[in-house]
């Protein structure tokens, strides 16, 4: 019966939130998936997944989400009148972390953040938490990301992942009302200060000669106490 079923599905939905390593096994075997996929699906949020494409042998990653008004109306609680209050904003004690970044975390929301797409906004998802197991969505201006390279007015063009590690970061020193400042271009990548003492924090995974290296820990030297967070290649230089 499955290749009968196979024959006449030339487009399939895998939603992946409620999969995990036992579940997804026969999913895999029957769709042929990569491991790749396979990974993909048990990182899914929920509404996410998968859409495969059986002629183009394509798999797209996908997501559904309701917006708050589409939400009231499934559930049977929609008035008219709420449609047009609806909107979103954002904590206000991360107003300065949104204007200093140029993005918006997910977590710095309330209400219906449908309303950011139709300004402009790209909302990325499954992006690596830097302070937690598993993934976070976050809000770009549209076009700023290109393959893993993130591009900014006023900060320049540096890797997603050392961008969205510092900001999170800095989001979190803030949510635990530390007094904190990020710097992604000079100087430490993050600078706190706790119980009258000055720390810093810097974050370089990427490919940097043994001088730079160098120079960036040497920085760090004139706080009280710093991390230096790297790769094992660079480990021994620093």
């Amino acid at each position: 019966m499955d290749q009968e079923f196979k024959a006449n599905m030339s487009l399939s939905l895998i939603y992946g939130a409620t999969l995990d390593s036992a579940k997804v096994e026969p999913i895999q075997k029957y769709f042929n998936l990569p491991d790749s996929a396979v990974e993909d699906l048990l990182n899914c949020d929920p509404g996410e997944g998968l859409l495969l494409i059986s002629s183009r042998q394509e798999i797209i990653p996908i997501r559904v989400e309701a917006t708050e008004q589409e939400t009231e109306v499934i559930k049977g609680r929609y008035e008219p009148k709420k449609a047009q209050v609806i909107g979103y904003s954002i904590l206000p004690e991360y107003e300065p972390l949104k204007d200093h970044h140029g993005v918006i975390l997910k977590t710095w929301l309330q209400g219906d953040e449908s309303h950011l797409i139709r300004e402009g906004w790209e909302k990325v998802t499954n992006l690596q938490k830097a302070t937690g197991k598993g993934s976070f969505s976050m809000f770009v201006p549209g076009g700023s990301i290109q393959g893993n390279q993130i591009n900014l007015p006023g900060l320049g063009s540096m890797t997603v992942e050392h961008f969205t590690s510092v900001v999170q970061m800095e989001s979190y020193l803030v949510s635990q009302k530390i007094e904190c400042y990020s710097d992604h271009n000079q100087g430490a990548d993050i600078v706190f200060v706790k119980n009258g003492r000055t720390y810093a924090i810097e974050y370089e995974r990427g490919t940097r000669s043994q001088e730079d290296l160098i120079k960036k820990r040497d920085k760090l030297l004139t706080f009280d106490d710093y991390r230096f967070v790297c790769s094992p290649e660079n480990f021994g230089h620093i």
